[in-house]
């Protein structure tokens, strides 16, 4: 009898692990499958992203949202329509929402949300922004007036910009890379932040740079403002220039055209 019943409870344990794994293996296969929603709104130009989110969006002739991600995350999603601007927030779990809209007028991302789009036109005045650990690329840029701010350790990418101004605020770690040109341009650059610009052509800059900041930009026609702190400011081409200077600022003028 005892062992009988020594065979039978090994064989029980057995089966019983197997059992156990493949209700494990099914439970892991839910949780990580994937599932998209479509959702209705109602008009915007202005979209807001919250948390780990990925973030695409499409030009189209209509308004709509899609996401896609875990059970997990769809039930963490929250979305907000209301006054122009979409809001998409995400509670802790990566998401994809793919929007689509005739025309933009903001994208501001905050925490790690992240976007990567080929272009934005339009005649009208746009708002980037990033905060955090936001990203945000693009690949090409027309507009009339493009605002563009990063902070804490958000990442700013614009590969091609055709504007008339350019205003940009970037403090903390933050780190912008610029290429294009425009008329005009206000920049207010703080705390350890970086401006890589030398492929970005301004005539006109007003200029604060500030802090351990550093910033490199190519110039041709007027170069204003002051340089204070520890702040690190190359300037390439030979503009006028009208900069107040620090003693421990540092500000270079390298004539490359």
């Amino acid at each position: 009898m005892a062992i009988w019943w020594n065979s039978l409870s090994k064989g029980s344990c057995r089966y019983l692990r197997c059992v156990s794994a493949a209700l494990l293996v099914g439970v892991v296969a839910a949780c990580s499958q994937e599932a998209s929603q479509s959702i209705k709104v109602e008009p915007f130009d202005k979209i807001r992203v919250v948390g780990d989110i990925e973030l695409r969006i499409t030009v189209a002739d209509s308004h709509g949202v899609s996401i896609t991600g875990s059970p997990a995350s769809l039930d963490a999603f929250v979305l907000a329509d209301q006054a122009e601007r979409l809001t998409l927030s995400s509670r802790d779990y990566p998401l994809l929402a793919e929007v689509t809209l005739p025309a933009i007028a903001a994208v501001e991302l905050f925490n790690s949300a992240r976007a990567d789009l080929q272009e934005v036109q339009t005649g009208q005045d746009l708002l980037l922004a990033a905060y955090a650990d936001a990203q945000l690329h693009i690949g090409s840029v027309a507009v009339r007036k493009l605002d563009v701010r990063a902070s804490g350790s958000a990442q700013i990418a614009l590969d091609a910009i055709v504007a008339d101004e350019l205003v940009l605020l970037s403090s903390g770690k933050s780190a912008v890379a610029l290429a294009g040109s425009v008329e005009r341009s206000h920049m207010n650059i703080g705390g350890n932040a970086v401006v890589a610009a030398r492929e970005f052509r301004v005539q006109s800059l007003e200029l604060s740079a500030e802090g351990n900041s550093k910033v490199s930009i190519w110039a041709t026609a007027h170069v204003g403002g002051n340089v204070s702190g520890r702040a690190d400011v190359t300037v390439r081409g030979a503009p006028d220039l009208a900069v107040q200077e620090s003693d421990e600022a540092v500000f270079e003028l390298s004539g490359d055209q």
